[in-house]
């Protein structure tokens, strides 16, 4: 497959110091235990060094393996799923959408093979993000909030600069996120990548033939009401046969979230919200009920779960007209 034809302009830029320091560690020592573990990183070497975690880090997303992202799910699997005693399926199948993790290039083309020509990629991801020798990568602040605050025409500059960034050099180091006890990230050692070609998603799906719109919904939080009015310009933009494909970083969180939010838009007047949320855990979505989680997270899914009350109750209402305002209705049901 040859690169997309417009990438992103290189500008002469010095490296960040903690990748400069990566890519001293790699040209002392290179293992040829890369390329064998993870053939999505062939040619890519390992860093003996962490890397900070001051600032935004470039991180991997997903190696450039030919596989389906991680967590990956179509709305038809639920039919096979199915328990007798399961949540009711109405509407389901005819819903005609799918969730996932980010993809890189490979994971792209060989999950396009599970989906139709007419597919949208719903990109929910507020950090900035893009591809790296077709390998997904993005930047990571503290609890995936770097962009946190930031219009959506600010997000992609960043993007856009920290891209050209990266295709200024002949190697990038990417680092390698861990995960300890009670959600705590830990320096992360990195690996070193060749730099072939650099693009952004939205540069990548035309080029595949697939369209693009992107809600920058933050990590970890329920939809905010600018998140809403982008969600319902997509839906009602959207023809009954189209396909549409939410993913954000992990596929579990704000995937789940969406693809929830769209089954209540096309499917309110079918199935109850309890079924709604329950075929979407059937299908392998995360368990967005507050039940069972604890600390912080709680009043984080407390709020998801009100918002899909709300948001049903909204769907309901609307039913019919085609341009429901949603800021009239949590105005009209403020005191509720």
């Amino acid at each position: 497959m040859t690169v997309p034809p417009t990438p992103c302009r290189a500008r002469s830029r010095a490296l960040p110091r903690v990748l400069a320091a990566a890519l001293a560690a790699c040209a002392i020592v290179c293992p040829t235990a890369w390329p064998i573990a993870w053939p999505g990183l062939a040619g890519v070497c390992e860093a003996k060094t962490a890397i900070s975690l001051e600032g935004p880090m470039l991180v991997l997303d997903s190696p450039n393996e030919a596989k389906l992202p991680r967590n990956f799910r179509a709305t038809g699997d639920a039919v096979r799923k199915a328990a007798a005693n399961g949540p009711s399926l109405d509407g389901l199948a005819e819903l005609h959408a799918s969730a996932s993790g980010q993809f890189s290039e490979a994971e792209l083309r060989f999950m396009l093979a599970r989906l139709p020509k007419d597919t949208v990629l719903v990109d929910l991801r507020q950090e900035s993000h893009g591809f790296v020798s077709s390998v997904a990568v993005s930047w990571y602040g503290e609890r995936n909030r770097a962009n946190a605050g930031k219009t959506q025409a600010e997000i992609a500059e960043d993007e856009k600069n920290r891209l050209r960034e990266v295709e200024a050099g002949a190697n990038v180091g990417v680092g390698i996120l861990k995960w300890g006890e009670k959600e705590r990230e830990t320096a992360p050692e990195s690996i070193v990548v060749p730099v072939k070609k650099v693009f952004s998603e939205a540069e990548l799906a035309p080029f595949y033939g697939l369209g693009y719109r992107r809600i920058p919904a933050p990590d970890a939080l329920g939809p905010r009401d600018e998140d809403v009015d982008a969600f319902l310009e997509l839906a009602r933009s959207l023809p009954r046969g189209a396909w549409a494909h939410f993913h954000d970083n992990s596929g579990l969180g704000r995937a789940t979230t969406y693809l929830v939010m769209y089954d209540i838009w096309r499917n309110a007047q079918a199935a109850s919200l309890e079924d709604i949320v329950k075929r979407q855990l059937l299908l392998g979505g995360t368990d967005l009920a507050s039940e069972g989680h604890a600390g912080r997270r709680v009043q984080e899914f407390k709020d998801r779960e009100a918002f899909f009350r709300r948001f049903y109750e909204f769907s309901k209402e609307s039913h019919g007209d085609r341009q429901p305002s949603w800021a009239g209705f949590t105005a009209k049901h403020s005191g509720k």
